[in-house]
């Protein structure tokens, strides 16, 4: 029997989070599995009995232009297949398991071993239901934006079949790891639509509701306690699975009366038996201090001069570099393509505002002055002309297509 690895990716922030990741392993598994933390920002910072690999280590030749032109949760997802391949260098190791940082395991991962020694890859889908009107508290239609499996986990053997569709997987996250609907992207997991394609049968899409379990399918599975162990059962089905893992995804615990931070309408009185779980991961998060250490800056977030990097700063870069031209180090203040931006009056100095329909002042209010200043031009322009402008508003949305304001030459249109 070879090694067994599971391992996460974080950035300091979420340190505290893969700690509490690797604290339910230890303590939820009777299988001997070593846990390894990549670092996704800054050197090694494990405390004692942790193993922390920065990505910096791995050798990965364009790291800065990654780490640029993709965000924080581009840039951790772009590195994955990177992760698992440096992994299966040693070839003692038989397989491993990826977690992202906000998964606590409830159960031994024996189930899922138990899938590796029959299929090479283990994935799950977001949901299982099939329903004439769908039941979920988001839409279906999102599904096809983010990608049928939800890649807070995948499981591979270490195997030159495996080895072969990582190799395709790092390719295309080198430039194609963003989360851009125009481009029916979403970081990582979307490529994973493949999947089925290329490895064929020795591919397992998990019928386990006790894997995954999360707030995208918390509207067809319940989490009980039964005899003191965890069960998942199917509201529609009634098939009942033990709790494997459970994917506290857009974890708050400022905000304990909601079960994702960006799901608002999706309030923990309407499934009130998820604070089973959710009271657990509370009081273990808080032992790692994550309220107070995800405040840690992250490394990538500026330029050497301390200026923040605007998210449009980033999608004018992928427009440039796309296009042919070399920028060396775009962290450098003193380099080109800052010095650019600077000279273009680009440079705010600011962090964007985190605000939404839900949280502008008079959003409705707002709108509605939008909506008549929109009439008065379609009375100006026409219908016909009112459409083909509205046509190339769409295109000049995307900030790639700003890059005009540069005045470098266009050579491509996102």
């Amino acid at each position: 029997m070879g090694r067994k690895i599971v391992f996460t990716i974080v950035a300091k922030n979420y340190l505290p989070l893969a700690r509490a990741l690797g604290w339910s392993l230890k303590n939820n598994n009777s299988t001997d599995v070593d846990f390894i933390i990549f670092l996704a920002d800054g050197d090694d910072l494990a405390e004692s009995g942790e193993t922390i690999v920065p990505v910096a280590t791995l050798g990965i030749k364009n790291l800065d232009d990654l780490a640029f032109k993709y965000s924080i949760t581009e840039f951790c997802t772009s590195v994955k297949p990177t992760c698992f391949k440096h992994i299966f260098k040693d070839s003692d190791v038989e397989s491993a398991i990826y977690f992202d940082p906000d998964i606590f395991v409830f159960n031994d991962l024996q189930s899922i071993y138990s899938d590796l020694a029959i299929k090479d890859i283990v994935v799950t889908p977001h949901y299982h239901s099939k329903q004439s009107e769908h039941m979920g508290d988001q839409s279906d239609m999102i599904t096809l934006f983010v990608g049928i499996y939800n890649f807070g986990f995948v499981a591979f053997n270490n195997s030159a079949a495996n080895i072969s569709i990582l190799d395709w997987w790092e390719d295309r996250l080198t430039n194609q790891c963003y989360a851009d609907k125009q481009d029916a992207l979403h970081t990582d997991q979307k490529w994973a639509d493949f999947f089925p394609v290329y490895a064929k049968d020795r591919l397992h899409i998990s019928p386990s509701r006790g894997y995954n379990f999360a707030p995208w399918n918390i509207f067809e599975r319940k989490v009980s306690l039964v005899n003191d162990k965890f069960v998942v059962t199917d509201r529609f089905t009634g098939q009942s699975d033990p709790l494997t893992f459970v994917h506290f995804a857009g974890y708050a615990p400022e905000s304990p009366e909601v079960i994702h931070k960006d799901f608002w309408d999706m309030g923990i009185e309407k499934y009130p038996e998820y604070t089973l779980v959710r009271d657990i991961y509370d009081k273990i998060t808080a032992q790692f201090d994550f309220l107070e250490k995800r405040k840690s800056p992250y490394l990538y977030a500026e330029y050497t001069n301390g200026v923040y990097i605007h998210e449009y700063h980033r999608r004018l870069y992928r427009a440039l570099t796309e296009s042919g031209t070399v920028i060396v180090n775009p962290f450098n203040s003193d380099g080109w393509f800052f010095q650019l931006l600077l000279k273009k009056k680009m440079i705010t100095g600011s962090r964007p505002s985190k605000q939404n329909s839900k949280t502008l002042n008079d959003f409705d209010g707002k709108l509605n002055k939008i909506n008549k200043m929109l009439k008065i031009l379609f009375k100006v322009l026409g219908a016909d002309k009112y459409f083909l402008f509205l046509k190339f508003l769409n295109r000049y949305t995307r900030p790639e297509n700003q890059v005009f304001l540069l005045d470098e030459k266009r050579t491509k249109i996102y």
